[in-house]
């Protein structure tokens, strides 16, 4: 049923109508061993199903013979996904190496202003990133980049607070090193923003 519905919607064939008919019949439980082998196919017929989806999208004429196949650009999910990882975890190494060089290069800079450069370069350079490599927006105008960056910003500011807190708790209270304290204040920092964003 799963390759009916998706393949009969990748083809665009006017008219197709779906119902849902309930089954009166009473299903007796049975058990039944469920083999690795069967699970792996069934993972193999979904993930043709959604390459099917995305690539294969072909206009029809009226007697439902092809008459063009159209190319389909864009990004599988998963792709998508893998990319805005990415773009995370560079964003992550970023905030650590520039808050970290400021701290110790720059002199009379406070480590909780060296940490606040660190993640306001890292949230722009991740904004930058996600919209030319993850989404491929190529729309560079003034008003809709400063619209994009200043919503991306405001997402993010949360995970700014969630950084700065234990960053000073742990410098201020429990007297561990600046470098330590980062590198436990970003990966909290990075689930906290995780569990937000979800």
């Amino acid at each position: 049923m799963l390759e009916i519905l998706v393949k009969s919607k990748s083809t665009n064939i006017e008219g197709i109508i779906v119902r849902e008919i309930p089954f009166q019949q009473k299903f007796v439980y049975r058990v039944k061993k469920l083999e690795l082998n069967q699970i792996m196919n069934y993972f193999h017929a979904v993930w043709s199903l959604y390459c099917h989806s995305k690539n294969s999208r072909a206009r029809y004429d009226n007697y439902g013979v092809i008459k063009e196949q159209e190319k389909h650009k864009s990004i599988p999910f998963l792709s998508k996904t893998a990319r805005f990882f990415t773009v995370g975890a560079s964003g992550l190494a970023l905030n650590y190496i520039v808050s970290f060089l400021l701290s110790n290069v720059v002199s009379n800079l406070w480590y909780i202003q060296a940490t606040v450069f660190g993640i306001v370069l890292s949230i722009s350079s991740n904004f930058l990133s996600n919209k030319v490599w993850t989404f491929e927006d190529r729309d560079f105008s003034a008003r809709r980049v400063l619209r994009q960056y200043l919503s991306f910003f405001a997402l993010c500011t949360q995970g700014l607070i969630i950084q700065l807190s234990p960053v000073f708790v742990f410098v201020e209270y429990s007297h561990m090193q600046y470098a330590t304290s980062l590198i436990l204040a970003v990966c909290i920092a990075s689930v906290g923003n995780f569990l937000i964003k979800k």
